[in-house]
This record gives structure tokens, sequence and C-alpha cells, in this order.
């Protein structure tokens, strides 16, 4: 099934960029330039600055960024992956899964008639088949994202909103002042909008997904940098509004 999709998202990536990769799946793909001229070629400009330098943090930019823009074209979190599945390859399944997602959020592959809705539904025809294939997708969603906990431990979105009377004596513990207006809630502190970002790489995490460890907040790239052994918890957990 790897090698399978592996071969297939290879074609597709070829057919879209024009030319055969230079080397294997891993090797083609581990510098990230590839990926970015893919997603360059699908929708022009999405990437603007792809780093062609050979060091690893450079190329690993190049995933990272490549991850996020895919998700913006249409790519479920679910059917993301890390950057070291790709980089030291421990998932090429899960990049293969990637790449093929998004040719079919994007409509490769789909015939002109497959991707015009129906206007009506015979109420006669047996929807048996299509329920089950259904009930698949979804099985097969529930279990990627389970794979995809398994490998960087369950993320966090922090609560935003607005100052109310019993926050009104908080101090941000990243600049020491005094919280007046918007407030973000998470790791058990109350920062201001712009001081709450990654430990390690100073990103701004107010409206991303971030991993707790030790009490302080990381990036998706680099908390697998700080702890590579990352512990899984139950679930995704969406921090609410305040």
């Amino acid at each position: 099934m790897a090698e399978a999709r592996m071969k297939e998202a290879q074609e597709w990536m070829e057919s879209v960029l024009g030319s055969p990769f230079p080397g294997d799946f891993h090797e083609s793909l581990k510098s990230g330039v590839l990926l970015c001229e893919l997603l360059n070629k699908l929708k022009p400009g999405t990437i603007p600055k792809i780093n062609k330098n050979k060091m690893a943090f450079m190329q690993m930019e190049n995933i990272s960024a490549y991850i996020e823009c895919s998700r913006e074209m249409g790519v479920p979190d679910h059917y993301n992956f890390v950057t070291v599945d790709l980089f030291e390859a421990k998932d090429l399944n899960a990049v293969a899964l990637n790449i093929l997602t998004l040719k079919r959020e994007l409509g490769y592959g789909l015939s002109d008639a497959s991707r015009k809705p129906q206007a009506t539904v015979n109420p006669d025809d047996d929807q048996s088949t299509d329920l089950a294939s259904g009930r698949d997708r979804h099985h097969e969603e529930q279990r990627v994202f389970a794979e995809g906990l398994a490998r960087t431990g369950a993320s966090h979105r922090a609560g935003v909103g607005h100052v109310d009377a019993t926050q009104q004596t908080a101090i941000c513990p990243n600049c020491s002042n005094r919280i007046t207006s918007g407030v973000v809630r998470a790791v058990g502190e109350s920062w201001h909008h712009k001081c709450f970002e990654c430990k390690q790489c100073g990103r701004n995490l107010v409206q991303a997904k971030f991993y707790e460890n030790d009490g302080k907040a990381y990036c998706d790239r680099c908390i697998l940098i700080v702890n590579p052994q990352t512990t899984v918890s139950a679930q995704t957990v969406e921090r609410g509004l305040f």
C-alpha cells in the first residue's frame, strides 16, 4: 500500500512539475524544494521564497512551509505530516498520503462529469454502496488521525478573548507587564497576544496549534527538536474562547 501511494504521488507530482524526480521518493523530496515548487505550480506565488541551500534547517523550513500552505489549500490536519516524517524518512507513507489528499482536494484525476454536483437524487436508487464507502473513508481518516497523534503528541490552541475583572491584575510572563486589553489563555498563564510565542523559535502561536512541554509552548517543528519522544494524549485539545 505504501509503495503504491508513493508511486502515485510521484507520478502526479512529475506530471504537474513537468519533469521526473532526480532520485527516489525520499531523496527527491527531502529538501522540500520540489514540494514548494509543486504548490507554486498549482497556485503561483504560494511560497515566494524557497531555500535551495543544503543546510538541514533550511530544508526543514521548506518542508514546514509546504505543510502550512497545503493545509491552507484544503488538506485536513489529520492528513498532514510532521517535518521529520519526510526529512528523516520516519513515515514516507504519511507524506505520500498528504500529497494524494492535496491532489484529491484540488480535483485532479476526476473527470469533468464527476466534478459537477448532481442536481437530483432518485430515492429509489440503492445508496448502500455509497454509504459503505463513506463509512470506510471515515474510519480511514480516524486511523490516520490517531497515527498522527502518536507521532507528535496532542496539540492545543490558545484561548483568545478580552480582559475581564478577574484578569485585570494578570501579568504577562513574557514581558512582565500588566495585561490591560486582549488576553491569551494558554499553558496555565495569561499572555498578551504578541507575547504568546514558541519558546524555541519565537513564532507567534495565537492563531496556530502549539505543543506543551515542561510548561512551555512550542510550534509543531520545534517540539520535535526539544522533545523528539513526545508522548501522546488521548485527543487533540481545542481551547475555547474566553
